[in-house]
């Protein structure tokens, strides 16, 4: 049941994150804490799309599909069928996407609780693929390919506005 709760995280949780913590800081008049919310909102939009457009041309087959076959793979299916959507995870490239541009957001920000914040955001990003793959909605390998793909996301966004903190 704990592990069940961690399929939220990535998403909506990382989308949810996001925006609150930018209207904080717009509402505190916070200039990090919008940052840490805009750039984590980039992040997670970009590799968003990147994760379903993958999905659309890969269409893998869930594990729940036909849990016996792990290469079933069905041409132009991803799009239109959630039951060949299955690589890359879009939850867990989100989730590592979220926590990679979190992180170095606040280690700019917030030098000091980047030694917490840090491991707490992979940890749950890790949780995320985890509870995937317990619910059988993942082969490793999807999970993988997420917590890949997501990090690169979040730097991306970190280098382009590591001098462009949030108005």
């Amino acid at each position: 049941g704990t592990l069940n709760a961690f399929n939220g995280v990535g998403d909506p949780g990382a989308v949810v994150f996001s925006a609150v913590t930018y209207f904080v800081g717009l509402g505190t008049h916070s200039r990090s804490i919008a940052s840490l919310g805009m750039h984590t909102g980039e992040a997670v939009v970009l590799v968003g799309v990147l994760a379903e457009a993958l999905k659309g041309l890969v269409c893998r087959a869930r594990p729940s599909v036909d849990v016996t076959n792990e290469r079933y793979f069905h041409s132009w299916k991803g799009s239109s069928s959630d039951n060949f959507a299955s690589f890359p995870s879009g939850e867990v490239t989100v989730a590592f996407a979220a926590a990679t541009a979190a992180s170095r957001e606040v280690g700019r920000s917030w030098p000091g609780a980047s030694r917490y914040v840090t491991p707490a955001t992979f940890a749950a990003a890790t949780l995320v693929g985890v509870a995937r793959l317990y619910s059988n909605q993942h082969c490793a390998s999807d999970v993988v390919a997420g917590a890949g793909l997501g990090p690169l996301s979040g730097m991306l966004f970190n280098t382009t506005n590591r001098d462009y903190p949030a108005h």
